[in-house]
């Protein structure tokens, strides 16, 4: 093959796989197969599935803003991310075939998903504003611009199209820096919002479109983040660091919650770098 040098057309023809999923049959893996949509700034990202025992793949996803596939425990459904609404939502496919479905969740998707051991809930982290009442935006704030923080904090949950609004009624979008950890790359501002992690309910078959919010199972004013869930199903293990000034320290501790109980119980304290 005759070499040649590498033009901005090739960056078109990379294509890349990941997120490998094994079905519990052991007979099928579900995957992403990503690749730069020409004409777009963004990648195409679909689930394809492949045959363990002939090699053969097949698509299974095509909007091309679909990532993360998890099977069921029965191997029966697979569940995804998907933003092809304008914002990370769980949605649910029949491996054999058919239509995916949204799963009708009020809150989106930040991190990865969990299928509970029966396969009737998917666990999920998503950020939530859970400040206090009595919380103040920052020392002095006048009273209306509490009502601007929470404002502010809520549009950051609505889908992107949901946020477009006239030149006459933009929103007070002013970012008060109150936390030495305050933003990231890739993710921008926290703002005044929190991790927790959500457990919502699977139907067997597509639901109504009315959303319902999920059942929020880590509480408090902290970060919760890389939930795992007990074999029984019963117990979800978070990592955080749940004191005032977390910022400042370089650790996180290991902390359990039992679904639908309020209580966290620390599990290890970690001693930290």
């Amino acid at each position: 093959m005759e070499k040649r040098p590498f033009s901005p057309e090739d960056l078109f023809r990379l294509v890349s796989f990941g997120g490998a999923r094994l079905s519990p049959d052991a007979t099928e893996i579900a995957y992403v197969r990503q690749h730069q949509d020409q004409g777009s700034e963004n990648a195409s990202t679909n689930i394809f599935l492949a045959d363990v025992a002939t090699g053969t793949s097949r698509r299974l996803t095509t909007s091309g803003k679909d990532r993360s596939p998890r099977w069921s425990p029965d191997g029966k459904r697979i569940a995804f991310i998907s933003e092809r609404s304008g914002r990370p939502e769980i949605w649910v496919i029949d491996p054999r075939g058919g239509e995916a479905w949204r799963l009708p969740v009020k809150q989106p998707v930040q991190g990865e998903i969990l299928w509970s051991p029966l396969g009737t809930h998917i666990f999920f982290a998503s950020n939530a504003f859970s400040k206090p009442d009595a919380w103040i935006p920052y020392p002095g704030a006048p009273g209306s611009d509490r009502q601007r923080a929470v404002d502010q904090a809520l549009r950051s949950l609505q889908p992107k199209d949901e946020k477009a609004t006239s030149d006459d009624k933009k929103p007070n979008d002013i970012n008060v820096i109150t936390r030495l950890l305050y933003r990231m790359d890739g993710t921008g501002y926290f703002g005044d919002m929190r991790r927790h992690v959500y457990a919502a309910a699977v139907p067997p078959s597509q639901p109504a479109a009315t959303e319902q919010d999920a059942q929020q199972v880590t509480s408090g004013d902290y970060d919760h983040t890389s939930p795992a869930l007990t074999p029984d199903g019963k117990y979800v293990l978070v990592s955080a660091l749940r004191r005032e000034d977390a910022d400042y320290h370089c650790k996180s501790d290991l902390w359990v919650f039992e679904v639908g109980a309020p209580l966290a119980v620390l599990l290890c304290d970690a001693p930290g770098p």
